[in-house]
């Protein structure tokens, strides 16, 4: 499947300053599938190490960190050749190896020729704990589940999304909107984890979908248990399971106190950190004011926090196919879980496209549901998850603040102006639309 990280990995293979690579993310959100036809297409060679799964392999980075030693050694494990240029040596989830991290500063100073590309899904977690990640000395690169445009691709429609990257939203049919809008909807049930999608597309249907999902999930709780230090899987696991519920309430706000036996805060807020860390969650805090830059502004302790993907937070409140459908929508009223899930769609597109988690605005009883830093200006962003206009929360802040742009996110036809109605199907686009210029204005509407 069509990943958009495959065209990072080839600049960075192309870089003259190319350093080391590290791939983070989630498990399986498809880093290890991309590294390794990335290999399999690119070089002449590619070696393939699991550092989780093959624990021998660890002894190669215990007697020294020489990375021309430690090339020889795993080319004679392996029984192949690793050339520099040539082969791509993959060592995947690197967090299982300390030393194989720290390795990579070696391998960016004195062995640049070797191709290096390491993967690992709870590096978030290892990085926080350890003082000797080679900062300076190795490339980043996160990958998240599959965007909705990465989605479209998969479900057939490469062609429809070259024509509107080429055309911009706005010259979009009605036609090609509601064939978006289907195709989203099943989006928030599917998800973007590979596995689930592929089940999707391949035919398999909705019960092959809820199948893989509850196997990620049920892989989520295993690591819970097994790498959450200090007995406190539990917790972890308890938080992880409160969000749905939390994220579904009239205001969306997280509360500790409603975690299921819930403890002080400081005993959680290390569970959510972990969380976080993981990349299972972002942490979205409030801000009662816009200023530059974003994360500057005080944040009063209040925050919001959202899955990673979509699909897996639908399979966790227990959703199924038939509630994302146009009547299911459009007979909704707030608040409702399907309104939750279009909101976490909206920030895992925002988090993928601007490569940042954004803020959101809360004064008095406005609330707003994203706050964008855009260069800088700081892009207000509403979503609603069907056909309705009114966003009394948006119009109260441009009032107060008059910012050069807004977004409106929602059902049915796009609209340009300096307050846009971006069809939600088309949230993957929302980077280039604030990017451009808008003379237009579209009051909004109380």
């Amino acid at each position: 499947m069509w990943r958009k990280a495959y065209d990072l990995l080839l600049e960075w293979k192309d870089r003259e300053d190319r350093m080391p690579l590290i791939v983070r993310g989630v498990r399986q959100c498809g880093k290890t599938y991309i590294l390794r036809r990335f290999g399999e297409e690119q070089y002449g060679n590619m070696v393939y190490v699991n550092l989780e799964s093959e624990k021998g392999m660890h002894r190669v980075f215990d007697r020294d960190l020489d990375p021309r030693r430690i090339v020889r050694d795993i080319a004679s494990i392996k029984g192949v050749d690793i050339s520099e240029g040539d082969t791509l040596l993959v060592l995947d989830e690197i967090q299982a190896c300390p030393d194989a991290i720290t390795s990579l500063k070696y391998f960016c100073e004195d062995a640049p020729g070797y191709h290096v590309a390491a993967a690992g899904s709870l590096l978030g977690v290892a990085l926080a704990r350890k003082s000797s990640f080679p900062v300076g000395k190795v490339d980043m690169m996160t990958m998240r589940p599959m965007d909705f445009d990465e989605f479209l691709v998969a479900a057939g429609h490469r062609t429809v999304v070259d024509r509107l990257m080429e055309t911009g939203p706005f010259d979009s049919s009605q036609a090609l909107i509601d064939l978006l809008e289907q195709e989203y909807l099943r989006y928030l049930f599917v998800g973007g984890m590979p596995r689930a999608v592929k089940a999707w597309v391949d035919g398999r249907g909705e019960e092959a979908v809820k199948e893989e999902q509850d196997r990620i999930l049920t892989s989520y709780d295993s690591d819970f248990l097994k790498h959450v230090p200090d007995d406190h899987g539990p917790r972890v696991s308890r938080v992880w399971e409160s969000v749905p519920q939390q994220l579904a309430a009239e205001n969306g706000r997280f509360f500790y106190s409603h975690v299921k036996g819930s403890r002080r805060a400081s005993d959680l807020e290390d569970a959510v950190q972990w969380l976080t860390d993981a990349g299972l969650l972002y942490r979205v805090r409030a801000a009662d004011s816009p200023g530059i830059p974003l994360d500057s502004v005080p944040d009063g302790r209040l925050f919001k926090l959202y899955v990673c993907d979509v699909g897996l937070l639908s399979r966790m409140v227990g959703a199924e196919l038939p509630m994302y459908t146009y009547d299911s929508v459009r007979g909704r009223t707030d608040p409702d879980f399907r309104g939750a899930v279009a909101e976490n769609y909206v920030l895992n597109e925002i988090v993928s496209g601007f490569e940042r988690t954004p803020r959101y605005w809360r004064n008095g009883r406005y609330e707003l549901d994203f706050l964008v830093a855009v260069g800088t200006d700081v892009v207000p962003v509403e979503t609603k998850s069907g056909w309705k206009v009114r966003a009394t929360s948006l119009k109260e802040y441009i009032d107060r603040y008059s910012p050069e742009r807004s977004v409106v996110l929602l059902m049915g036809p796009p609209e340009d102006g300096r307050v846009t109605k971006l069809p939600l199907c088309l949230a993957w686009m929302m980077k280039d639309v604030v990017g451009r210029d808008q003379s237009n204005s579209t009051p909004v509407q109380d």
